[in-house]
């Protein structure tokens, strides 16, 4: 894809990323691209991973991003997406013997009026997680997206949690913890993330009342990226626009 039939949002999305991942990570420059690391938290991808690649010798790339990770006993992994140069680094990748899965991920935006804080029936709370909250927060994480693991989800919680720039929302339900969002602010511009709702806890409009809580509390730009079509009514229905697709691939190195 010519970088210049890629929509803003999508430029948008792929630099928020970047940016999220630098609060959690060491990153390291190359002429191809950008090398983040977290060897503390080995098993949050998102903390390690090469991305922004722009190589005009792959195979040379490829060669030093494996080695990078290797040596910090690390799993190689690539990011791949709609920017990638050249456009067959997948390929290529895979012939080193990585593997690869592809999402399309559909970059929503809004940028209304923000509404007035919603109104919430009488056995839901929502408060403004901080540090305190971390067994909460990634207890509600690790349910919603279904991770036995919770312990990258806490390594990366323990920062944002931290973080002047990260705005955690928590919600809960007759005082069980239930629901949660972030939203990263790089102004002017904020990025939702990490919307995840307790299954049990599942259809009480959580989520809804998260976004417009969210919504109510900025000042610019809200992104989001979707892959569920119930996901993406929901953010319809607040007001949310498609404004372009992401393509991403996840590249990793077994073994």
């Amino acid at each position: 894809m010519n970088q210049r039939s890629v929509p803003e949002a999508v430029h948008q999305a792929i630099e928020l990323d970047i940016a999220l991942a630098r609060m959690h990570s060491q990153v390291e420059q190359r002429a191809w691209g950008l090398l983040y690391a977290n060897p503390a938290n080995p098993h949050h991808h998102d903390s390690n991973t090469a991305r922004r690649i722009r190589a005009e010798q792959p195979e040379a790339a490829i060669t030093e991003l494996t080695a990078f990770y290797r040596d910090r006993g690390l799993t190689p992994r690539a990011k791949v997406d709609n920017l990638t140069v050249p456009h067959d680094l997948v390929a290529r990748l895979e012939a080193h013997g990585y593997l690869a899965s592809t999402a399309v991920l559909r970059i929503m935006t809004w940028a209304g009026i923000p509404p007035a804080p919603p109104q919430l029936p009488p056995a839901v709370t929502i408060v403004r997680a901080g540090p305190e909250h971390l067994v909460e927060v990634t207890g509600v994480q690790a349910a919603g997206f279904g991770t036995a693991d919770s312990s990258w989800i806490a390594g990366f919680l323990r920062i944002e949690l931290a973080h002047p720039a990260v705005r955690c929302y928590l919600a809960y339900v007759d005082g069980v913890p239930a629901a949660s969002l972030s939203a990263f602010d790089a102004q002017p511009i904020s990025l939702i993330s990490n919307v995840a709702t307790v299954p049990a806890l599942r259809g009480r409009g959580l989520a809804t009342a998260l976004v417009a809580l969210a919504q109510a509390e900025s000042t610019g730009l809200l992104l989001l990226e979707v892959v569920e079509q119930n996901a993406e009514r929901i953010y319809g229905r607040a007001g949310f626009e498609v404004r372009g697709e992401l393509q991403q691939t996840s590249c990793w190195l077994s073994g």
